[in-house]
């Protein structure tokens, strides 16, 4: 008889567990189906926004509320080559759930990974941004947000594929970012622009109607190689070339900005002088 009961009740506990991993299996099976969902509304909603095409790649979501966008891409506008204005690699969101539900945008931390921004211009001029993005973008936003920090980690940046344009190796980032006028915001970061290494460091009132700012941007070695054909008719040897730069930006819309700059050359290599 205890053997029998024995029986009976690890058939019980087989059937209960089959039919739990079911439900388990019912529910992510759901979950999949409402992400699939929720993503190409998101894209679609965003496309019809800007008037680009938005993908969406993959989302998560942590217990603690922090968002996952994996894969994200802006495509060219109609009537440009096939290709992106922006890719990233994955959008790192950690929301106050609070503030959300009182309809105030509030985040701990925006990070941006390994964005990638193309911009191009076709044969009539145009660039590759639509109308709608432009307007977007222009526009003066009535939504209240707050960023404690935002971040961009190994950023890109191309201008019709020319190399003194291309920057890369971005890494900036925004401390105190906020709908707020009066809301002083701090910057700093450093990026590689036409190979050579920028550091910059200041703040701003982004959302201020009289922009102050205090910016200084110093490239510590700056090469000139990537300017050669630029500085051929100057006879100066840019590989052998090194200089220091700071620049320093102080001011407001109203009132006008002050720029101070400091030239400084290293090294200096000039081709001997032809006869005649």
């Amino acid at each position: 008889m205890a053997s029998e009961g024995k029986r009976a009740r690890k058939i019980v506990f087989s059937i209960f567990l089959l039919f739990f991993a079911l439900l388990l299996l019912i529910a992510y099976i759901r979950y999949l189906d409402l992400k699939k969902a929720f993503i190409e509304k998101a894209s679609d909603k965003a496309t019809s926004v800007i008037g680009q095409r938005v993908h969406i790649e993959n989302l998560s979501i942590s217990l603690s509320g922090a968002i996952n966008l994996y894969g994200i891409t802006i495509k060219n506008p109609e009537g440009f080559a096939a290709g992106q204005l922006l890719q990233i690699r994955r959008l790192y969101l950690d929301v106050r759930p609070n503030e959300l539900l009182k309809g105030s945008f509030s985040f701990k931390n925006i990070i941006l990974y390994s964005p990638e921004l193309t911009l191009m211009r076709d044969e009539k001029g145009r660039w590759n941004i639509s109308d709608g993005l432009m307007r977007f973008l222009s526009e003066k936003s009535t939504t209240k947000y707050q960023v404690d920090e935002f971040r961009i980690d190994s950023g890109t940046f191309d201008m019709n594929k020319d190399k003194r344009c291309r920057s890369d190796s971005i890494n900036l980032r925004l401390r105190n970012l906020s709908s707020d006028p009066n809301t002083k915001t701090e910057i700093n970061g450093t990026f590689m622009c036409a190979g050579n290494k920028i550091q910059i460091d200041g703040w701003g009132y982004l959302n201020d109607p009289a922009k102050k700012v205090n910016f200084f941007i110093s490239p510590t070695d700056f090469s000139l190689s990537p300017f050669r054909k630029l500085l051929e008719a100057y006879k100066i040897e840019t590989e052998k070339t090194r200089m220091g730069i700071d620049l320093h930006i102080d001011g407001n819309a109203e009132k006008g900005f002050q720029l101070t700059t400091n030239l400084r050359v290293k090294k200096i290599g000039v081709f001997s002088l032809k006869k005649g």
